[in-house]
């Protein structure tokens, strides 16, 4: 009977305590006017890896380059431009963090032009017809979370920097709508 009682006492102890609330609990904080965007967790599993000036970055380029090349669908290579922009400004602002504004300005042109060929092989994908809706669901996630991520760093730069960001979501929000 002594060792059914220790038993009982000792479940009830363990259920009290997994499944008890307790007075714990957690304020959630407000939200800031400029809350931080982490680009590692909007854009998992991108990192800025090799950037310009690196001395790999020109393979990393031509890898990108190639891997284009096996790219024949127009929809498919819409998504794969849109991924090769968003690289593009996750370097940018590897680049801006380390001091690095000329090689950040050079990566946020070449970001454009990505935007520029999205927004040119979309017209042709639309003529086309036919796009698979899950090519163009990952492109809306992307544009999404690119207009997310530009209005941050927007908001964190000024002069040059800004104006190539702004111009950036410009093409972002240009490129969502004609989805």
């Amino acid at each position: 009977m002594r060792l059914f009682k220790s038993i009982f006492l000792l479940v009830g102890a363990l259920l009290l305590v997994l499944f008890s609330g307790g007075n714990i609990s957690a304020v959630s904080p407000s939200p800031s006017p400029a809350a931080e965007v982490n680009s590692f967790e909007l854009f998992w599993p991108l990192a800025p890896g090799k950037v310009m000036g690196d001395a790999l970055y020109p393979i990393k380029s031509l890898k990108e380059s190639v891997r284009g090349m096996f790219i024949f669908g127009v929809p498919q290579r819409v998504d794969y431009e849109v991924l090769l922009a968003t690289k593009r400004v996750v370097e940018a602002e590897k680049l801006l963090k380390d001091g690095k504004s000329d090689a950040a300005l050079k990566t946020l042109d070449i970001f454009l032009g990505k935007l520029d060929l999205s927004l040119s092989k979309w017209d042709e994908a639309k003529v086309a017809g036919n796009t698979p809706v899950s090519i163009k669901d990952n492109i809306r996630r992307q544009l999404n979370n690119l207009e997310v991520f530009l209005k941050f760093l927007a908001s964190k730069n000024k002069d040059e920097v800004k104006v190539k960001v702004d111009q950036g979501l410009d093409k972002v929000m240009k490129l969502q709508n004609s989805l």
